[in-house]
């Protein structure tokens, strides 16, 4: 049996992180597309799913983007989605933008 009170915390590499933010490209693309449709219930769909794994992945502003859009998915709130959708876009760049500056050393730094 696993004593969890002793096991290590769980962590999530960066390379990982790195990779979830870029797979969030193909959930813009679908978000997009279900604005065009209309399509109330991928926006539900795709909110309720990130709204998990965000959590998972530590991207809590990811989450809270992700809480509204199954907001505005139950009440069919097309003004507030087309707005979530483009927050949602910057918020997946500039979260790259942070983690690719945080995987790489400062070049300034001297190593002693």
């Amino acid at each position: 049996m696993v004593d969890l009170k002793k096991s290590e915390p769980f962590t999530i590499s960066s390379e990982r992180r790195r990779v979830y933010l870029e797979r969030r490209q193909d959930d813009l693309a679908a978000l997009r597309k279900a604005l065009v449709e209309d399509d109330f219930s991928k926006f539900a769909e795709i909110g309720h799913r990130l709204k998990g794994n965000a959590r998972l992945f530590d991207f809590p502003t990811i989450e809270e983007v992700a809480i509204r859009m199954e907001i505005g998915a139950t009440d069919r709130e097309r003004t507030a989605l087309a707005a979530i959708v483009d927050q949602f876009a910057t918020l997946i760049t500039e979260l790259s933008s942070t983690l690719s500056s945080e995987a790489v050393p400062n070049k300034s730094e001297s190593v002693e």
